[in-house]
């Protein structure tokens, strides 16, 4: 079998036809780096030749979200060397840049503008819910959506979704077992208050498969939540920390875990570094860490502190490589950054690569640094410093590469110039800029398919 998987990919059978269903269902099982066994147990071998070989070309949709602060808001959907960003500032349009044309090119454009977005993917599908469309600064109008969108990667194509039942703005969303879940979020006030309301504790799911495609009201959770941790597990959904008013006050450290088959909510051990909001989140083999972000005290400050919660039901024994993983049900301190970060679009971001969890910029003094966790090691190492300060930046991963886009400096103007980092080279490389400056939005990367994008070579 790993003869087969690695011959495979060597192999073009364009002759074989296989119906649209039958290679979605087979894409959604593959992956860069497929387990080709379980794969080739829902299908022919020459049915998933034919359509690997077709649509093996990897991409990564970049989601973005949490974006609140500027005027004019970009809705684009863009590919960059085999990766798609969504969302940030400006013009409202949709490029991409395949590897082999190493060039940018108009894609279709979201129905309207939209930011602070809930965002979640499933396969070669993008899932936009709510938002805001703009932000005038002269009258402070803030207009909060309630509608939702989603975009196939393999066609092309915006399909608006039903209108939700609230109004959302800065909610989480998260795909999982066939359906997509929104928690919370808040909407704001019109002109002259303008002031956002409570979050809510209000969550729904949109089930495509059911009744043409319908939003559920689900069991409400025990907090309003903006800005927090959402990630799903086999176990379920996990929310933790976030702010319980939107103005800042209200950090929250509680943590609650959703249960997708019965419905239900579980409440969680509160985070044991105190209340976290704006963090950096992330699942990492068998556990969830939250790192830095802000903490509850006056002035916010940012935090260096770093916890983890372990979804395995077994504790692993300490080697000379690996510290005792904790025992699950309960969030335990790891080892703190280097130095304080913090994450709320406008700052930082941050990816997994290769196992590890990558933190660029987020810093309010060293704009340009990154840093990196080895979860197994428990340590925190300092990487090349990126080629130019950048805040407000969106960073991601796609074929163990870390890539960062745009951004600006601190009090100057927005960019266009893009970067890579390769881990095994230990350098930055530069990339082609995007046809206009973007900055601004909060991302975290995905892997889809699409006949689009081609793996990138460096």
């Amino acid at each position: 079998m790993e003869s087969c998987t690695a011959d495979l990919r060597k192999l073009q059978f364009t002759d074989i036809k296989v119906d649209a269903p039958s290679r979605h269902s087979v894409v959604k099982e593959a992956d860069y780096v497929p387990d080709l066994c379980s794969v080739m147990q829902k299908g022919s071998v020459a049915e998933l030749v034919s359509y690997y070989c077709h649509f093996h070309d990897a991409c990564a949709i970049l989601r973005a979200s949490r974006v609140f602060i500027h005027p004019h808001f970009r809705s684009t959907l863009r590919v960059c060397r085999g990766i798609m960003l969504c969302g940030g500032f400006t013009l409202n349009r949709t490029i991409c840049n395949s590897a082999d044309r190493k060039a940018w090119s108009t894609l279709p454009p979201m129905s309207q503008p939209r930011t602070a977005a809930a965002d979640a993917v499933d396969g070669s599908h993008l899932y936009l819910c709510g938002g805001s469309t703009s932000l005038d600064m002269a009258t402070g109008r803030n207009e909060t959506l309630r509608c939702s969108e989603s975009y196939d990667a393999l066609l092309e194509q915006w399909t608006p979704l039903p209108l939700m039942a609230d109004l959302r703005l800065q909610a989480m969303a998260v795909w999982w077992a066939g359906r997509l879940y929104v928690f919370g979020g808040h909407h704001c006030n019109a002109p002259p208050v303008n002031m956002p309301e409570r979050p809510t504790t209000s969550v729904q799911c949109f089930d495509p498969l059911w009744n043409n495609g319908t939003w559920n009201d689900l069991a409400p959770m025990s907090h309003g939540r903006v800005n927090a941790a959402c990630l799903a597990a086999p176990e379920g959904i996990y929310l933790c920390g976030g702010e319980s008013d939107s103005l800042g006050r209200g950090v929250l450290a509680a943590s609650e875990r959703f249960d997708t088959v019965r419905g239900s909510w579980e409440a969680l051990p509160p985070l044991a570094g105190g209340p976290r909001t704006k963090a950096f989140s992330a699942r990492i083999a068998d556990a969830v860490f939250a790192c830095g972000g802000m903490g509850g005290s006056p002035g916010q400050s940012a935090l260096r502190s770093v916890e983890c919660f372990a979804l395995a039901a077994t504790t692993t024994t300490a080697t000379a490589t690996a510290p005792t993983i904790p025992a699950s049900g309960q969030w335990v301190a790891r080892s703190p950054m280097n130095e304080a970060r913090f994450s709320f679009g406008f700052s930082a971001g941050s990816a997994v690569v290769a196992g590890l969890l990558y933190i660029c910029s987020g810093n309010r003094e060293n704009f340009a640094s990154v840093e990196r966790f080895h979860p197994a090691l428990d340590r925190w190492e300092s990487v090349a410093p990126m080629s130019e300060l950048r805040v407000m930046c969106m960073v991601g991963e796609a074929a163990g590469l870390l890539f960062v886009f745009g951004g600006m400096e601190p009090r100057s103007e927005a960019k266009s110039s893009c970067e890579c980092f390769d881990p095994a080279l230990g350098r930055w490389t530069a990339l082609p800029p995007m046809p206009g400056p973007r900055y601004g939005a909060c991302i975290a990367g995905v892997t889809v398919r699409s006949r689009y994008c081609k793996p990138s070579q460096y």
